[in-house]
């Protein structure tokens, strides 16, 4: 719903969506609250130590930054996931200012997906 929210503009609500006392998946959020002009709260997402450690998370963050560098180093930590999930990855709307980018196109070839 959160994701829905935001896709809408509709920051605020999809922050209110997300947010949760016992939230596991803090990417999403921290991306919300990223384009929302709240970098500090993202960042504290990241930095609380009962949140899950995983590049995807982390590739979220820096997407909502809209930090290429960054996204792209964690989703390249991610390529053992297979052309499945990295073609749902890839194609998602919080990662669509990175298709440009040749280290996506590398990325693409890597695990197995067409250009």
């Amino acid at each position: 719903m959160g994701r829905a929210r935001l896709a809408l503009g509709r920051t605020a609500d999809a922050i209110q969506a997300m947010a949760s006392p016992t939230i596991i998946d803090w990417g999403y959020l921290a991306y919300a609250y990223a384009k929302a002009g709240q970098p500090e709260k993202a960042e504290a997402l990241a930095a609380a130590p009962s949140m899950r450690r995983g590049p995807f998370q982390h590739a979220l963050l820096f997407a909502g930054f809209e930090d290429k560098d960054r996204t792209i180093e964690q989703l390249q930590k991610m390529s053992g996931v297979g052309p499945v999930r990295m073609g749902f990855i890839l194609n998602s709307p919080e990662f669509a200012f990175l298709q440009v980018d040749p280290r996506v196109k590398a990325l693409r070839k890597q695990v197995g997906l067409p250009e």
